[in-house]
């Protein structure tokens, strides 16, 4: 059994490291994945909001969005447990994980984790590899081509 400990905002303006849980990784869905973090983003503006107790920052809803709340975006770390049905990673595998949130172990599809092929890459680099796509989408939405000037 591992405990699961996880960025929580409690509160407007409060954030704590709180056990939530915990995970026997003798449990995993078949085609879960369960990483041990080593580096987690943060998106500015999401967290931020979140932080001070903004309505849900989903741009698909203006429902209220109560406390506590738990967020996170993209990390990387060590792939500590895998699902039956899993053949991408292996445990011991560096990975980049997609959609996960800023807890110690994240339990994730498989299709959300991507095996770090290159040694030189770092845990830091390997985690902004979700976010980075964020400012290519934009672009692409206002029908700018890279290389374009507006």
């Amino acid at each position: 059994m591992e405990a699961l400990k996880q960025i929580v905002f409690t509160e407007a303006y409060k954030a704590e490291y709180l056990t939530v849980g915990t995970k026997d990784f003798n449990d995993l869905a078949p085609n879960e994945v369960a990483v041990k973090t080593v580096f987690s983003t943060i998106s500015a503006g999401t967290e931020r909001a979140n932080f001070v107790g903004e309505k849900a920052v989903s741009v698909f809803s203006d429902a209220e969005f109560p406390f506590p709340r738990t967020v996170g975006y993209s990390s990387a770390g060590v792939v500590a447990a895998v699902g039956s049905a899993v053949t991408k990673v292996k445990v011991g595998d560096r990975v980049a994980t997609y959609w996960g949130k800023h807890i110690n172990y994240n339990i994730l599809p498989e299709e959300n984790v991507v095996k770090i092929e290159n040694d030189n890459v770092s845990f830091e680099e390997a985690a902004f590899s979700l976010i980075a796509t964020f400012p290519l989408a934009a672009l692409r939405k206002v029908n700018l081509e890279i290389g374009e000037s507006m």
